[in-house]
């Protein structure tokens, strides 16, 4: 009976204990669960927290790119803006310097080609022939003004009086046969660009005059139209015409386009001056230098040929002006003064504009 007592007793106990441990159970789960939606919701913020961080820092990192990116296109707009304006200043400058010499050259056509005299020496010397000459100005001309005196290749003399009087002075005493001729001054040269190859140079004039019926050229006016020579590609189709002419017909045709055979054909003032390819000097061809040695075209070095320049891609050199590009730039100061000078002996037959 006590063992059975205690049996019952130690029954009892044990489900008490179960009970206690049902009961307590929800409860331990229920606590894990409000454990880990607690730690969901910690991890909810703690990730929103640092979302947050992470968004201003996106937000600092996109404006600072945003502040480079405008700063880069502000300094490319300013540099462009320095650049732009450079460019304009430079262009304004070389227009400014197309238009001086544009002004230069009108003046010099505007002037009258001034007379020339060649006076032979003959068997005389230099000196003699200046002797006699002043001596036969001076009793026709108490104030004679002569503005240059050239002695020519062949001996004679070039003689460019200054004034109305002196020039009427020299005319009289070459009448009188003292061996004085009046030379006459460069005909106005044109170049007319892109003619067919097949219009002959004696057809040339013809059609031009056939063609254009609205530049009222004469049958004298074609007969003052005088093919010199021809340049351009000598593989082309067509080449360019340097003609010379009178200056009646320069005023007509000059910077005109006249029809010729197919082509629309432009016509300007050529006012090439010849350069040497061995000397690089002007007026003169290389095959009448009296150079004895070349001289290089891009750094005015003599000993080499222009075709075998080893300083192409270094400091240019001018041979004639000493300026930084090559002998035949159209900026070279000496070449600018020749083609003045030769303008300026050109007879343009009172033209007052071009």
């Amino acid at each position: 009976m006590i063992i059975y007592g205690r049996y019952l007793e130690l029954k009892e106990r044990l489900e008490e204990k179960k009970k206690k441990v049902e009961f307590e159970i929800p409860s331990v789960k229920q606590t894990t669960s409000d454990i880990n939606s607690a730690e969901l919701v910690t991890t909810d913020i703690e990730e929103g927290t640092s979302n947050t961080k992470k968004g201003k820092r996106m937000r600092k990192r996109k404006t600072k790119a945003e502040s480079k990116e405008s700063t880069k296109r502000s300094d490319a707009e300013d540099s462009g803006r320095d650049s732009g304006s450079e460019r304009s200043k430079t262009e304004t400058i070389k227009k400014s310097k197309k238009e001086k010499e544009k002004e230069m050259l009108d003046k010099c056509r505007s002037q009258a080609a001034p007379v020339k005299f060649i006076v032979a020496t003959g068997d005389k010397t230099i000196e003699d022939t200046k002797k006699i000459l002043w001596t036969q100005v001076v009793s026709k001309n108490k104030t004679p003004k002569i503005k240059e005196l050239v002695t020519l290749k062949g001996g004679d003399l070039l003689i460019t009086p200054a004034d109305e009087k002196t020039k009427e002075t020299i005319k009289s005493i070459a009448e009188e046969g003292f061996g004085i001729t009046q030379t006459g001054n460069f005909a106005p040269k044109v170049i007319i660009y892109d003619v067919d190859r097949q219009i002959a140079p004696e057809d040339l004039s013809k059609r031009i005059a056939e063609q254009n019926p609205e530049l009222e050229l004469s049958e004298l006016d074609t007969k003052r139209i005088v093919p010199r020579f021809r340049t351009g590609p000598k593989e082309d189709l067509t080449v360019h015409w340097v003609c010379e002419v009178h200056p009646e017909v320069f005023r007509k045709i000059n910077n005109r386009r006249v029809y010729l055979s197919y082509s629309l054909c432009r016509i300007t003032e050529y006012l090439n001056i010849t350069i040497c390819n061995k000397c690089q000097k002007f007026g003169h061809i290389a095959a009448k230098c009296k150079s004895l040695e070349d001289t290089g075209g891009y750094c005015a070095i003599a000993g080499h040929r222009s075709e075998t320049c080893p300083n192409k891609d270094k400091n240019r050199k001018c041979a004639n002006c000493g300026g930084p590009y090559t002998s035949r730039h159209a900026g070279c100061s000496y070449k600018v003064s020749r083609v003045r000078l030769m303008v300026r002996n050109t007879n343009y037959g009172g033209l007052t504009s071009q």
